[in-house]
């Protein structure tokens, strides 16, 4: 142990009080590099997730054909069917084979139009429901444990 509360250790001193270290520069160093570490790991971490969310759906988008909706529209892009109306939706689902088997709901039922990975599900909503979200016609897409909700044409959650 040497002066200040720092420990000498392969003949360079290492502050553990971080109070009277004359030699506590390197430490707070070494730490300051960590969290940069850190962040870079967590940063790698999501840039991940995002890569394999994207695989799932392009994965499920090459076992389902894609039917012809409006420009820019897929069912198995959920983000690009916001504001979508209910029949462009049944129509897309009709045209590519969906079964579009009934999904009874608290928020007023709906149908399926891809079981699996991803599930997909349009849903009609109801007034009144506490979230704004279910108000109104959407798509609820899950994959896995991940639930997306997309408001369509009708619902008063759209922007």
């Amino acid at each position: 142990m040497g002066i200040g509360g720092e420990t000498v250790v392969g003949g360079g001193a290492l502050c553990l009080t971080g109070v009277g270290c004359l030699a506590g520069a390197p430490a707070v160093a070494g730490g300051v590099s960590l969290v940069g570490v850190g962040a870079n790991g967590t940063a790698d971490g999501i840039a991940r997730i995002n890569d394999g969310l994207g695989k799932a759906f392009r994965e499920a988008d090459s076992e389902v054909q894609v039917s012809d909706g409006s420009p820019g529209r897929d069912l198995m892009d959920p983000h690009s069917m916001i504001g979508a109306s209910p029949e462009e939706v049944r129509e897309m689902a009709a045209a590519q084979g969906s079964m579009m088997e009934d999904a009874p709901h608290a928020t007023g039922g709906g149908f399926f139009i891809a079981k699996g990975n991803p599930t997909i599900l349009y849903e009609n909503g109801l007034p009144g429901m506490r979230r704004l979200d279910h108000q109104g016609p959407y798509l609820k897409c899950q994959v896995g444990k991940k639930v997306t909700r997309i408001p369509l044409q009708g619902n008063p959650a759209l922007p």
